[in-house]
């Protein structure tokens, strides 16, 4: 479906908008949608870090925790049925 090329593009375009152009949501979303970004935000640039400690890969995994325990409450579950579906289509 998708070469290595493109896949390694996908990533660093992911990777960049993530850690990097997140910021500019601010004023756009409503605070608790971007609240709930951030938890995304910041536990992969925990991730992404060159050095992580246990202490950080425990915040990280809290954080991904709490991402996805709001996500249904906020996007509703048929959303993430959906996710579900795609994933195994995809």
């Amino acid at each position: 479906m998708y070469d290595n090329t493109h896949v390694c593009c996908l990533a660093k375009d992911a990777r960049l908008w993530l850690l990097h152009l997140s910021p500019i949501l601010r004023g756009i979303l409503p605070d608790i949608y971007l609240a709930h970004y951030y938890l995304l935000v910041t536990s992969m640039w925990i991730l992404a870090s060159d050095r992580i400690n246990a202490s950080d890969m425990q915040q990280a995994e809290q954080m991904i925790e709490q991402f996805s325990e709001m996500f249904g409450d906020l996007y509703g579950k048929i959303i993430i049925r959906l996710g579900i579906v795609l994933y195994y289509i995809l």
